[in-house]
């Protein structure tokens, strides 16, 4: 077992982590839009359990994303899709 190197990248986002960024950015009224990059090793993954997390976990923190709503994904049926096209897009911009 090797430790991770702390500046190293994760394979995921950390729900509760992301979601206290969010909220602890947001205090003041009037706050200007800003765009968050993510990077994670899952890629793809990551930002769509991301998304499936805050949905569950942060409802709030998901209506700011427009994220309200949306129906369960499985991450597994999505990797599938993603290494037969060849997908390999890296850093996601979560709007």
């Amino acid at each position: 077992y090797q430790q991770p190197i702390w500046t190293g990248h994760a394979d995921f986002i950390h729900p509760f982590e992301f979601t206290q960024f969010i909220r602890d950015a947001f205090v003041e009224p009037g706050t200007p839009r800003f765009d968050v990059m993510i990077e994670a090793k899952a890629k793809d993954i990551a930002l769509l359990r991301l998304r499936r997390d805050l949905s569950r976990y942060a409802p709030d923190v998901a209506t700011r994303f427009g994220l309200a709503g949306l129906p369960e994904t499985d991450d597994t049926e999505y990797y599938d899709d993603a290494s037969e096209t060849g997908n390999e897009t890296g850093d996601k911009m979560v709007e």
